[in-house]
């Protein structure tokens, strides 16, 4: 079974990580880019914690730093 990404893509965590070269230019736009996806992940996580509780409690976990 493919391995699914989670909030990055596999392109994204090299850049964010420094190991590729690329222009601040083209870091700004990734940077962009992801916060519109975290705030789509806040819409997303909502629907989560109202209609499936359970796996909201699975993503609380996962999150668990």
């Amino acid at each position: 079974m493919p391995e699914h990404r989670g909030l990055l893509t596999a392109r994204e965590r090299e850049i964010l990580r420094d190991e590729v070269e690329v222009s601040r230019n083209y870091v700004y736009q990734i940077r962009s880019r992801i916060r519109d996806k975290i705030e789509a992940l806040s819409t997303d996580v909502e629907i989560l914690r109202e209609s499936q509780p359970d796996l909201f409690e699975e993503l609380v976990q996962a999150l668990e730093l």
